[in-house]
């Protein structure tokens, strides 16, 4: 898969392009922050949209363990993953596609932002956007991945506990591509209406 450079403005959701702000401040002159310090505001993310694997080396294997489901993803692929590895709970059809971003995330030490699509029943457009975040205490190292894995369709609809369904009959990558950190922080744009901007509200503590 070719990951192509992306701009913060890639990233059209206010809540993901939120994660991504925080993620780039708290990183200060680093590749990436520590985990510790990231604390997602929560009245603009929603932890039932996220996950968060630890980064496990056994030799010359790199794992990823989950440590942290949120919500809707236990509804999307009706199981815990939490103590689990990624390649062993992702179904077939997504598990290529799921370990190629988010060992792009580790080895290019960036965000990974991706969009994976499929067709409704009625066959309008699903999108997955899936932004990953790499952590680490030393800026270097990157020992946990933050997914945020957000459902949207601007016509059709769908259900969190069917919807893996269309992707495992038919699916396509969109966007796949890495933004670095260092950048200058962009605006928020609100569904309200062009220009219409918001800030990001006071940080919640992420449980």
């Amino acid at each position: 898969m070719h990951f192509e450079a992306l701009s913060p403005q890639a990233i059209k959701s206010i809540t993901q392009r939120s994660l991504l702000l925080e993620w780039n401040e708290l990183a200060r002159g680093r590749r990436f922050p520590a985990l510790s310090g990231f604390h997602p505001d929560a009245g603009l993310h929603d932890p039932a949209q996220l996950i968060i694997w630890n980064v496990e080396h056994d030799g010359g294997t790199r794992r990823f363990r989950a440590c942290y489901q949120g919500r809707y993803l236990a509804e999307a692929f009706n199981a815990s993953w939490v103590g689990r590895t990624l390649d062993t709970v992702v179904p077939d059809c997504l598990r290529p596609f799921v370990l190629e971003t988010a060992n792009e995330c580790v080895d290019s030490r960036c965000a990974v932002f991706s969009i994976l699509s499929t067709l409704d029943i009625a066959g309008h457009r699903v999108d997955c956007e899936r932004l990953l975040l790499p952590f680490g205490r030393d800026g270097e190292i990157v020992e946990q991945v933050v997914a945020s894995v957000q459902l949207i369709s601007l016509k059709g609809s769908f259900d969190r506990k069917t919807v893996l369904q269309r992707y495992q009959q038919g699916l396509e990558i969109t966007v796949a591509g890495r933004i670095s950190a260092g950048f200058a922080r962009p605006p928020i744009a609100t569904s309200a209406g062009a220009g219409a901007l918001v800030e990001l509200g006071p940080a919640a503590k992420f449980r």
